[in-house]
């Protein structure tokens, strides 16, 4: 129950909508609160652990959303040709690529990353890797995501 008078004071002590990482109290909570009020402490301290919650909460929400996005790639290979392929990890899967991890391009190594866009969802990647592999899929790509003059065989 202390924590919901806490809250509550935390509402009339602190005004909606002040800035900043430090917001001072306003005038009309200045003046009706004294200098050794507990209430007003307590509020300021119930407001500095939610901050501290709401940091926490956000970086792990972006750790969880950066988790979440599905990647479809693009590899050029030694002989020339090109893999394509999805991942929820770019950085690991291109290190599996480059080290001969992966069967089918380890015999073309080096590979090289010429290509990757994100996906929210897990099957649109799927549904956008499986049209990249089709005619009109390999198509688009030799024409508007492949620029043959950049590609180096090595």
């Amino acid at each position: 129950m202390a924590e919901w008078s806490n809250a509550a004071v935390l509402k009339t002590v602190v005004p909606q909508g002040t800035g900043g990482s430090n917001p001072s109290l306003s005038a009309s909570a200045r003046r009706s609160t004294t200098a050794g009020s507990t209430k007003a402490s307590s509020a300021i301290k119930v407001r500095c652990n939610l901050k501290v919650i709401q940091r926490r909460a956000y970086a792990c929400a972006i750790r969880k959303n950066m988790q979440e996005f599905w990647y479809v790639y693009i590899l050029s290979m030694q002989n020339g040709k090109f893999y394509t392929g999805y991942t929820q990890d770019i950085d690991e899967r291109l290190f599996r690529h480059q080290n001969g991890m992966v069967p089918y391009t380890s015999p073309h190594r080096p590979v090289q990353l010429i290509f990757y866009c994100a996906f929210p969802d897990k099957y649109m990647a799927i549904a956008f890797e499986k049209y990249l592999k089709s005619g009109s899929g390999l198509a688009f790509t030799n024409k508007r995501l492949i620029q043959r003059q950049t590609i180096i065989k090595q």
